[in-house]
C-alpha cells in the first residue's frame, strides 16, 4: 500500500456547540461535498501546526487546537489519506471563504443531513462520541 498523505483538520466548536462545516469547491475533487477544513501536512511542521497554517489560509482565522479526535484512512484510488482531526476553537478574526464555496454552523444532531466527502464520514460518528462530554478547548 502506499504512503498515505497526512491531512490534518478541524471541527471547529462556537460558543454555542455549533460545529463549521465547509462546501468543497466543484471543480476539485469530491466537488460541492461537505468537510471539515484543513489541509496537508508539510514536511517540518508538526499536526497542529499544519491545522493553524491551513484554517489561517482556508478561512481567515487564527484557531486554538484542542483534542484530538480521530485519525483514519482513506483510499481515493489515486491517492491515499491519513485524515488527523483535532476539536478546535476560533480565537481571532472573522471567517472569510478563500478556498470552500459555502459554509455552515451546524448542531451535532445536523451531522448526518450532509453528504460528506468519504474521509470525513468516520469522523461524524467520532464527534457524536465526543461531544456528549463537555467539551474543552483552551
Amino acid at each position: 500500500m502506499r504512503k498515505p498523505t497526512q491531512v490534518v483538520a478541524a471541527v471547529i466548536i462556537d460558543d454555542q456547540q455549533r460545529i463549521l462545516i465547509t462546501q468543497r469547491p466543484l471543480h476539485k475533487s469530491q466537488g460541492g461535498l461537505w468537510e471539515f477544513p484543513g489541509g496537508k501536512v508539510e514536511n517540518s511542521e508538526s499536526n497542529e501546526e499544519a491545522l493553524v497554517r491551513e484554517i489561517k489560509e482556508e478561512l481567515g482565522v487564527k484557531i486554538a487546537v484542542g483534542e484530538f479526535i480521530h485519525s483514519c484512512q482513506h483510499d481515493y484510488g489515486n491517492t491515499v489519506i491519513e485524515l488527523i482531526v483535532y476539536f478546535s476553537k476560533i480565537n481571532e478574526g472573522s471567517i472569510h471563504l478563500n478556498e470552500h464555496i459555502d459554509m455552515e454552523w451546524i448542531s451535532v444532531e445536523e451531522l448526518e443531513q450532509y453528504e460528506w466527502a468519504p474521509a470525513d464520514v468516520p469522523i461524524v460518528d467520532k464527534i457524536k462520541e465526543n461531544l456528549e462530554t463537555k467539551l474543552e478547548i483552551k
